[in-house]
C-alpha cells in the first residue's frame, strides 16, 4: 500500500492541529513524513529536534515502553554525537524499569541495534537475539532478530530475506493489523527495517530490499552526513 503524496502532505499541514503544544518529542512524526516526501534535510532536522527532546521530561518513549523509538530516532537523525547519551538512557532503562519492560523483546532489539552501530561491549548480542525472538506472535520482532543475527554473521542472503520479511509484515500490519489505528507516521515507514539496514551497512553489508515503507535514499543521505 503506497500512501499518496498528497495524503502525506495533508498530514504535515494539519500536524500542529492535533499535536500537543511544545511537544518537541513528537516532531519525529513530521520528520518521517518529510523523509518519505524526499525532503531529507528537513527530515533530519525534525528528527534531530525530536531526538534532543527525548532526553528531557516527560520522555514519552519511556512512559510508553517504546525504548526502540529513542534508538531509531537518534540513528535516523544522524546525531552520532548523542550515541553515548542513548547508551546512558538504555543502561538506566534496563536497571530501573520492571523486568518485563527492561528485558522485553523490544528493549533487547534496542540494545542490540545500539551495540551494532556503536560497539561498546555492554551487550551480548547473541543473548539479545534470543530475547528478541522469544515471542513468536511478534512477527516483526522475530524478523528483526533474524536480520540482526544475519548482520552478526555477515550473512548477506539471510539479511536480504529477513528485511523483505520484516517489510512484508509491516505492510500487512498497515493493511489489516493494529497499525490501522495509529497515526500516519507509524504506517508510512518501518523504522525497525531502517535501523536494521543502517546497522547492516555499518558492517559492510548491502541493502537490496525494496518497499513502499522503506527509504534507501534516506539511508544514503544520513550516511553521507555521518561518514
Amino acid at each position: 500500500m503506497k500512501f499518496p503524496k498528497n495524503q502525506i502532505e495533508e498530514f504535515v499541514q494539519l500536524f500542529d492541529t492535533f499535536s500537543q503544544p511544545g511537544d518537541l518529542e513528537d516532531k519525529w512524526k513530521l520528520g518521517v513524513c518529510h523523509m518519505m516526501l524526499g525532503n531529507y534535510i528537513e527530515a533530519r532536522n525534525l528528527l534531530a529536534e525530536s531526538c534532543n527532546a527525548m532526553f528531557h521530561p516527560p520522555k514519552i518513549w519511556k512512559i510508553t515502553g517504546h525504548v526502540d523509538r529513542l534508538v531509531e530516532i537518534c540513528i535516523m537523525s544522524a546525531r552520532t554525537d548523542l550515541y553515548p547519551d542513548v547508551l546512558g538512557e538504555l543502561k538506566s532503562y534496563k536497571e530501573t524499569e520492571p523486568i518485563a519492560q527492561g528485558n522485553s523483546p523490544t528493549a533487547n532489539f534496542s540494545y542490540a541495534i545500539m551495540e551494532l552501530v556503536y560497539p561498546n561491549g555492554s551487550e551480548d548480542i547473541s543473548h539479545c537475539i534470543q530475547k528478541i525472538i522469544q515471542k513468536p506472535k511478534r512477527k516483526d520482532l522475530v524478523a528483526s532478530g533474524k536480520a540482526i543475527h544475519a548482520i552478526v554473521n555477515k550473512d548477506q542472503d539471510s539479511l536480504n530475506k529477513s528485511l523483505v520479511e520484516l517489510l512484508d509484515i509491516h505492510g500487512r500490519q498497515v493493511a489489516h493489523g493494529g497499525l490501522r489505528y495509529t497515526s500516519l507516521s507509524f504506517q508510512i515507514i518501518c523504522l525497525h527495517a531502517m535501523s536494521v539496514a543502517f546497522a547492516a551497512r555499518k558492517h559492510g553489508l548491502q541493502i537490496k530490499a525494496e518497499s513502499d515503507y522503506f527509504s534507501p535514499q534516506y539511508l544514503d543521505f544520513i550516511f553521507s552526513v555521518t561518514e
